[in-house]
């Protein structure tokens, strides 16, 4: 028995030696040797557990954020994976292997730390969510639950499988998506508990977040649904729908938000206006848009400001002061287009506009 440890303890510590020298393009971990790290983990030979986490820590010295990866260990040795992550001594982070196949030119190993979809796509390996669910499990069912917090646990299922692929873009298309849109619909539309309702959110988020351009045409029937719920101010908060509807541009090209969003400017709700200028003005600089639209402020600036304008001769002061305050950021932001913007300001709304321009000049250098 004392033998066999060795061997298992030396093969692991081979693992995170080859991690080490290849770096993490060669040693992806799509390979499946975490499967086999994640076995021994909690061995009770204390020289395997050593080489588990060395590996996980070089792991992290690679991709950075392993939380995931993690994710089916035990509470105890999560635990004991952060304490060392946090620990001074622990890797830099790194971007270059030390070795390289032989011919092999720099160039040629992109560097670990990339963050682009070719390079997620070549480390780590894609997931079906519906593969992971207990058998049996259908997100319909939750409709004819009547406690809500069994409502909750049941989308928390769906929820802990997406997080951490789609958190990655690591989710992998499947047919059993449709499958999801209907009760997810007829939840944004209708559910009146705001911890069911965010968990509902959440998933779609995700799924949006983990298929991309796969949930396209999905993410356009639930864009409009989510949207209305714009004028709940005990949903529409960050962390229960706005963030949801900003992970949808994932999968939507911001072109379908700005469809959506002049039936919000035109809306009689004082919070509504500002809370649609506000997802506006966010939305030209998340970075699921920029990924699309590197130039989307100077791309949509005739959209955007055509929207906002309207807003500064509002009735509503607060309003009023929103609408100067993201025409000026817009102006500043596309100072060649500044005329377009000013011939079409009222103009009894100019001195407004010019103020909030000033107020902006000087925090930019």
């Amino acid at each position: 028995a004392g033998f066999l440890k060795k061997q298992i303890a030396f093969i692991i510590k081979l693992v995170g030696s080859l991690l080490a020298d290849f770096g993490v393009k060669r040693m992806a971990p799509k390979l499946g040797y975490l499967s086999f790290v994640l076995k021994y983990i909690s061995d009770s030979d204390r020289g395997i557990r050593e080489a588990c986490y060395g590996v996980f820590v070089e792991l992290a010295a690679w991709v950075g954020d392993i939380s995931d990866l993690i994710k089916p260990m035990d509470e105890p040795q999560k635990k004991e994976v952060a304490k060392r992550l946090a620990e001074p001594e622990r890797p830099e982070r790194k971007t270059e292997p030390l070795r390289r196949y032989r011919g092999e030119a720099a160039s040629s190993c992109p560097a670990a730390g990339a963050s682009s979809k070719a390079a997620t796509d070549d480390i780590f390996e894609k997931v079906d969510p519906f593969k992971k669910l207990p058998k049996g499990w259908c997100i319909s069912a939750v409709t004819s639950m009547e406690k809500w917090k069994e409502k909750l646990q049941h989308l928390q299922v769906l929820s802990s499988v997406l997080e951490g692929p789609a958190d990655r873009h690591l989710l992998s298309p499947s047919e059993n998506y449709a499958s999801l849109i209907p009760t997810m619909q007829r939840m944004l539309k209708g559910e009146s508990n705001i911890p069911v309702l965010t968990e509902v959110a959440k998933c779609m988020g995700l799924v949006a977040k983990g298929l991309q351009k796969h949930f396209d045409r999905f993410a356009r029937q639930l864009l409009p649904v989510a949207l209305a719920r714009i004028n709940d101010k005990s949903v529409w908060k960050t962390n229960c729908l706005i963030e949801r509807v900003e992970q949808l541009l994932w999968s939507l090209p911001l072109d379908v938000l700005l469809e959506e969003l002049p039936a919000h400017f035109s809306s009689k709700s004082l919070f509504v206006k500002k809370e649609a200028l506000n997802l506006l003005m966010r939305a030209l600089e998340l970075p699921q848009v920029l990924e699309v639209y590197p130039d989307a402020t100077q791309r949509f600036f005739h959209q955007s400001a055509t929207l906002a304008l309207p807003l500064v001769d509002d009735s509503d002061n607060t309003v009023r002061q929103e609408a100067a305050k993201a025409l000026a950021k817009l102006v500043l932001q596309n100072r060649e287009a500044a005329d377009s913007v000013l011939d079409r300001l009222p103009a009894h709304r100019r001195n407004l506009f010019e103020e909030e321009q000033r107020k902006l000049s000087k925090d930019i250098p």
